[in-house]
């Protein structure tokens, strides 16, 4: 069974087998965390970009080795697609991409990273309706929401 912990700090000091890091198919820079990363990588993400390697398309998955540069043993950098048609659900469906694709490679203890403006749809969908149904335990229903991902 999934289990997930919501948590607030630094992504990138995390003892995980993956970090999932997110980046819009529009923006020609690396924003966020993702160019946290890439300053860590020294520059891996960004090439990789301009290589055509990771283009930001909805659901894309790639996954980097960051080789002992930082906690995380592997980067997840998926696709939400183009940022003026983001919405909670495509978010939804890109973590979930993401997801998969690590565990398929055996990865058990996966972080996310969501730092970039989601607004109030994703807000909402992570946090507000979780505290209303249960005021002391958002983390259950936001597993069940990501167990829904993985099917």
């Amino acid at each position: 069974m999934l289990k997930v912990q919501v948590s607030v700090g630094d992504p990138l000091a995390l003892e995980r087998d993956a970090l999932v890091v997110a980046v819009a198919e529009d923006e020609e820079r690396l924003k966020g965390v993702a160019a946290k990363v890439d300053r860590k990588l020294n520059g891996q993400l960004k090439k990789l970009r301009e290589w055509k390697e990771v283009k930001g398309k909805l659901g894309e998955v790639t996954v980097v080795h960051t080789l002992g540069l930082m906690q995380p043993r592997r980067i997840a950098l998926v696709g939400l697609g183009k940022r003026k048609e983001l919405d909670a659900e495509k978010v939804r469906r890109s973590i979930g991409s993401a997801v998969k694709a690590l565990n398929k490679i055996g990865c058990e203890h996966i972080a996310v990273a969501l730092t970039i403006s989601l607004g109030k749809g994703l807000r909402r969908m992570l946090w507000d309706e979780p505290l209303r149904k249960q005021p002391f335990s958002p983390v259950t229903n936001i597993a069940e929401k990501v167990q829904g991902m993985r099917k």
